[in-house]
């Protein structure tokens, strides 16, 4: 967007600076005082600290506080909004030559924000018509919500083709980004992966290599996926007419129906790196807090609670050391028991809210209000799925008796799906009549084909917990499975189950490998999120050796250093890309 070159413009400018270049700022009021506050929380303040007031002096007073990493003295300032302002220069790098407030926000936004600008994302295919596609692999094809459904068959892997997408110079193509549903049925969600393929002159090179983690029946209602398309090999270079090519992986019973929509090519999202520590581990506190204090960043720490090896000496930090913390940047946000054992040891999912709600409220009571809709699964359990039976063909003569080789393990009120079963209402089993005889709630139409047989009826089956968590509040939560994210259009229906490596030397037992993760990140515009426990010599496994760990954090900073990533909090994210969405 262009800005207006005076104060209110140098303001909007360093906003979004700072947000990458998205963001909905559509919350704070539209004036001076708005945009103040836009900039303090994604500095990683926030509105709810007791020690400032909600006026302009108060917020600036804030954001003053948030850029003096270096402890610096406020006492040579004068107590004016002025001299907020004049700190504020000084504790940015700025040249105090800078007097006037223009010159010195002018100054400020270039020194203290991010000082990006994100590629403009160019819509090459909006997949709203779908007699333009040509299916394969026994697809169906169809529009719904405005977007292409490719409905598998049941018996083979579903595709769609379209010719003479776009024109467009591979090096002008930069990362290429689709937004995919997957329903809300884990039952019907057998898709393992969405392969959008670029091809010219009727040869497709894949992008499965170079594209996003695979999906699986925990990937429910919208994500985004995307890739760089000069990671490909043997794409030609220079312009070319593309075509593309959907191409989907699934399981057993092939009754999946992914809807794709929005295709964006030059759509990088700000390569961006969450590095999160858990359990409070006292080397986090002595090792890794004062290496980012020196280095300019911050981190996430998550805790469960003031109770016995979990908040408190000699292991772990004290409630003091924490809120040191804190005072300094740090998020603090908490785990999702107060006992770090998995959610799923609570009897109800309404327990394992109470549960994290009663951290969340600790952590609030002390003062500690920044990050608090996110949190982690401990041990990375975010579900408990019921037994599946999945059996390869069934038959049906149009009622609601089915016929199979074996019942076995099959049982009444178990879920069935395949590409034949009633969606709505679901279809479950009224009871085994024999060895090999079933009657279900509905009549099957006739034919035979793949189906499963599940028993959701458990308390933390997929997508429960969930559910739960997102109307309590909650919009991020961690898993332990390795992967990345791009979150430049937000975190669609996948906030609440962001994958992570653990930075141990298994999964990164170099720099090496570290420095290639980080170029996948930077290639592609993705957010990675580390995570770790304790920090100390020679420690390994989910804990972190001292070493490593400060290689790592100055790989890390010179990156940042260099404008070519960035190290967040989970609030500095959140209120980047957590409301974030596509072009109008």
């Amino acid at each position: 967007m262009a800005y207006d070159q005076d104060i209110r413009g140098q303001l909007l400018q360093w906003r979004d600076n700072l947000a990458g270049g998205s963001g909905d700022f559509s919350h704070y009021p539209d004036n001076r005082l708005g945009q103040l506050q836009s900039i303090r929380d994604l500095l990683g303040g926030t509105g709810d600290a007791d020690q400032y007031d909600a006026s302009v002096r108060g917020v600036l007073t804030h954001i003053r506080d948030l850029l003096n990493t270096g402890d610096l003295s406020t006492a040579q300032y004068p107590n004016t909004l002025y001299g907020l302002w004049q700190a504020i220069r000084d504790f940015s790098g700025g040249s105090q030559s800078a007097q006037s407030i223009y010159e010195i926000t002018k100054i400020v936004k270039d020194s203290a924000g991010a000082h990006y600008t994100l590629p403009t994302p160019v819509l090459i295919e909006s997949f709203d018509n779908a007699a333009q596609w040509t299916a394969g692999g026994g697809a169906t094809l169809s529009n719904e919500a405005g977007g292409l459904v490719i409905a598998a068959d049941g018996t083979q892997a579903p595709q769609a083709t379209k010719t003479n997408v776009a024109t467009f110079d591979k090096a002008d193509g930069g990362v290429l980004a689709w937004r995919q549903n997957h329903g809300d049925d884990p039952e019907y969600q057998t898709c393992t992966s969405v392969d959008i393929r670029p091809g010219v002159a009727g040869t497709y090179r894949g992008a499965s290599a170079v594209s996003n983690p695979a999906v699986s029946d925990n990937n429910l209602g919208d994500n985004w996926q995307s890739y760089n398309i000069n990671d490909i090999s043997g794409h030609p270079t220079g312009v070319s007419q593309v075509d593309f090519r959907v191409q989907i992986a699934d399981a057993a019973p092939r009754a999946d129906r992914p809807r794709i929509d929005m295709l964006y090519r030059n759509a990088a999202g700000r390569p961006t790196v969450l590095w999160v520590f858990d359990n409070a581990y006292i080397g986090v506190y002595n090792v890794a807090f004062p290496k980012f204090q020196s280095l300019g960043l911050k981190g996430t720490l998550f805790v469960s609670g003031l109770v016995a090896d979990v908040v408190g000496p000699p292991d772990h930090l004290t409630l003091a050391q924490i809120k040191e913390m804190y005072a300094a940047g740090w998020d603090v946000c908490p785990n999702g028991s107060s006992d770090d054992a998995p959610m799923n040891d609570h009897a109800s999912v309404a327990e394992a809210i109470a549960d994290i709600d009663s951290v969340k409220a600790w952590l609030i009571s002390e003062g500690m209000t920044r990050g608090m809709d996110c949190m982690v699964y401990p041990n990375g359990v975010s579900r408990v799925a019921g037994t599946k039976v999945q059996v390869a063909a069934v038959t049906s003569n149009g009622t609601p008796v089915v016929t199979m080789a074996s019942t076995a393990n099959v049982l009444a009120g178990y879920k069935g799906a395949g590409v034949l079963v009633p969606r709505s209402p679901i279809t479950t089993v009224q009871s085994v009549d024999n060895a090999t005889t079933l009657t279900m709630s509905a009549a099957i139409p006739a034919g035979t084909s793949a189906m499963s047989f599940t028993d959701t009826s458990g308390p933390f089956h997929t997508g429960k917990l969930q559910a739960a968590l997102k109307a309590a509040g909650y919009k991020w939560g961690r898993l332990t499975a390795n992967g990345q994210r791009y979150t430049r259009f937000g975190l669609g229906d996948q906030g609440l189950l962001f994958p992570a490596y653990n930075i141990g030397p298994t999964a990164f037992p170099s720099l090496a490998t570290l420095q290639t993760r980080l170029n996948t990140i930077v290639s592609r515009g993705h957010t990675i999120c580390f995570y770790t426990h304790n920090i100390a010599p020679g420690a390994s496994g989910i804990h972190m050796d001292t070493t490593m760990f400060e290689s790592f954090a100055d790989e890390m900073a010179t990156r940042v250093a260099a404008n070519t990533m960035d190290v967040l909090t989970l609030s500095q994210f959140m209120a980047r890309d957590g409301s974030a969405s596509p072009p109008a």
